[in-house]
């Protein structure tokens, strides 16, 4: 189970880097239904759905792995609170660019840091 839903989630993220983001979501939720315990599958399945618009379905997501896993990298926060601000919740998404940057999160890919973010749009 665990191997495959690694692959499952490999394969979601060839698709996003092929701009396919409905069929990220297929494979994020494939590898959810068959191991559940890999918060990272919800937090990039958050992500995608929040590149798409769907607001319910990324806060559900975000909710999970910040108040259920309980990550302490602070990522989760800060792809929320952007969510939020884009989506004109400034307080709110501001409250967890916050908390992202009180956990020192830094993007692996852009290097951004969440406190140069937080900084930025909230102060």
């Amino acid at each position: 189970r665990y191997m495959k839903s690694l692959a499952l989630s490999e394969r979601a993220e060839i698709e996003s880097l092929n701009g396919n983001l409905e069929n990220e979501i297929a494979f994020y939720e494939a590898a959810i239904k068959i191991n559940n315990y890999q918060s990272i599958f919800y937090e990039n399945a958050a992500i995608a759905y929040s590149n798409l618009d769907l607001f319910d379905e990324a806060v559900n997501y975000f909710d999970k792995v910040i108040y259920e896993f309980k990550t302490d990298d602070g990522r989760a926060e800060f792809f929320k609170g952007l969510m939020l601000i884009k989506n004109e919740d400034n307080f709110n998404g501001c409250k967890y660019l916050k908390s992202s940057s009180e956990k020192n999160y830094i993007g692996n890919n852009s290097g951004i840091k969440s406190s140069d973010v937080y900084t930025s749009l909230c102060l």
